[in-house]
């Protein structure tokens, strides 16, 4: 099982990666719930790292900088 703060990088990374996402396409490709990933989505956003929308999520322009997730 991968830990909060690997998954949460790993979400970052698929978003930058593809642009946007869908909460149940990253859900699947994390193979978590998609509670746990509107979960994590909440916790990116509020430090600014994506933007989400109605059922999907967008990476942040100005966070193209590496980030350390140790939560």
């Amino acid at each position: 099982m991968v830990d909060k703060a690997e998954r949460r990088s790993r979400l970052i990374a698929f978003v930058r990666q593809a642009g946007n996402a869908h909460v149940t396409d990253l859900a699947v490709a994390l193979g978590v719930a998609t509670e746990t990933v509107r979960r994590d989505l909440s916790f990116l956003e509020e430090e600014g790292l994506v933007r989400r929308t109605h059922g999907s999520v967008h990476p942040v322009d100005n966070a193209s900088f590496e980030t350390s997730l140790a939560y």
